[in-house]
């Protein structure tokens, strides 16, 4: 089975200067927070949700 959710690309919006940028499902999904490329700023993820979305993946198909 091919995993299309780990290559998808989500927005991720920097709560500090407001720079939207991508990144990976598979990098978001395995971390509490990521760097935004602009200021630098942590920018904190809910990991549930990802999990939530791992967990729901192939029952739309």
């Amino acid at each position: 089975m091919v995993d299309l959710l780990s290559n998808t690309e989500f927005p991720v919006t920097c709560p500090s200067c407001n720079n939207t940028f991508s990144k990976r499902f598979r990098e978001l999904e395995t971390k509490a927070e990521v760097s935004c490329p602009r200021c630098r700023a942590a920018v904190p993820l809910d990991r549930k949700t990802f999990k939530a979305m791992r967990k729901g993946q192939g029952k739309t198909f």
